[in-house]
């Protein structure tokens, strides 16, 4: 004998989405709602949603969050947090190996913004890599001095350092990346 409910709503909380409702929120984010306002948008037109995504009508005068009978009227967090990090993922990441990521994004930084990089002889054993966009260099080489500045905890990367050169910015005397 086991403890589950078939057919309930704890049962109901582990599927899936349907991909109209993926699509319904991919496409908000798109239009530039977050994470938060698209949870709302969907709870605050709620019976709306239903009729026009779910193809069943709600009976007036029920509230439709207590006839839960489709995973996708339990829209959580969650759900819209996952969607939203893949499109970021889809943005950011070039390959699944997070090596061969960076080595791709140096190419296109490159090959189509004409900056300078450069991959470290160990690269895979401690990640060192740059880059510096031609703006920079002209700055970088018209300075009188510089400053190194190392933040730590930026990236999942064990003992991971990121490092910025600074300087001074001729015309506002600004510090600049």
């Amino acid at each position: 004998m086991n403890n589950h409910d078939v057919g309930s709503t704890e049962e109901l909380q582990h599927l899936s989405l349907s991909n109209d409702v993926k699509n319904y929120i991919i496409n908000h984010f798109r239009h530039g709602y977050d994470k938060r306002d698209i949870r709302i948008s969907i709870q605050n037109n709620f019976k709306e949603y239903v009729s026009n995504y779910l193809n069943f009508s709600v009976i007036e005068g029920n509230d439709p969050l207590n006839m839960i009978i489709h995973r996708d009227q339990m829209i959580h967090s969650d759900d819209i947090y996952n969607l939203y990090k893949n499109i970021q993922q889809e943005k950011y990441q070039r390959d699944k190996n997070q090596y061969e990521s960076v080595k791709l994004w140096l190419k296109e930084l490159e090959d189509e913004k004409h900056f300078d990089t450069f991959i470290g002889n160990n690269f895979y054993s401690n990640f060192t890599f740059g880059f510096l966009s031609p703006w920079q260099k002209k700055i970088l080489l018209e300075s009188d001095s510089w400053c190194l500045d190392a933040t730590h905890n930026t990236s999942n990367i064990a003992r991971g350092l990121l490092y910025s050169i600074v300087v001074r910015y001729p015309l506002s005397g600004e510090v600049s990346p």
